[in-house]
């Protein structure tokens, strides 16, 4: 560029207005919310060229669910299951797994109350996923998509393997972290795991 000349892209108008990023405000009115529930798609305006408008649609989350939730069947929490449900369908939710420590019993309850059914069918526009969590011998273990009998201070190999035999998840919770119970880096290595907790309420 010439000393002393403009920039074409800030010295031509059409140019500019033509090539120029939307700001936050144009992209939600052109777009729709960053995150949308129900079958909606959104642009993602890509940034690699910001000269060049290329679009690529990416599909939203069609649901959302915490899988980590505690009722007052736990001696950690206070809400009822019912509560549990009233709260998150409040805010958005499609669905929780309650995963009370060593107990399944707020299940029990919700499926005597008509909230929860045991075909793994949604209730009233809601779903309920059985779960538990589990005191291991080696720390606290999440069961989601099954119950389980007691097995606290068993090892954590031996109620992964029960979790999966029941058609279950097994997830270790807030693991790493010894102040809450987490199972340990050298024991996570052993397990055969399909997933891990990376974020929780209170973690």
């Amino acid at each position: 560029v010439a000393k002393g000349k403009p920039l074409r892209a800030f010295g031509d108008a059409t140019f500019a207005n033509n090539h120029a990023l939307q700001s936050g405000a144009q992209r939600l009115a052109n777009n729709g919310p960053f995150f949308e529930s129900g079958v909606h798609r959104r642009i993602v305006h890509s940034l690699q060229n910001p000269f060049v408008k290329t679009k690529r649609e990416i599909p939203t989350m069609l649901h959302r669910f915490d899988l980590h939730v505690h009722s007052y069947f736990s001696a950690d929490a206070a809400s009822a299951p019912e509560e549990l449900i009233e709260t998150a369908r409040a805010r958005g939710l499609s669905g929780i797994a309650i995963t009370d420590h060593d107990t399944c019993e707020a299940h029990k309850h919700l499926i005597e109350k008509g909230l929860e059914r045991i075909d793994g069918q949604p209730a009233h526009g809601f779903l309920v996923v059985p779960g538990v969590e589990v005191s291991t011998a080696d720390g606290h273990l999440l069961c989601v998509g099954a119950t389980l009998p007691v097995m606290r201070g068993e090892p954590a190999a031996k109620v992964v393997k029960a979790i999966e035999e029941r058609g279950g998840v097994a997830i270790p919770s807030h693991p790493y972290d010894h102040w809450r119970a987490g199972i340990r880096e050298e024991i996570l290595d052993s397990l055969d795991l399909k997933a891990i907790e990376v974020f929780n309420a209170a973690a």
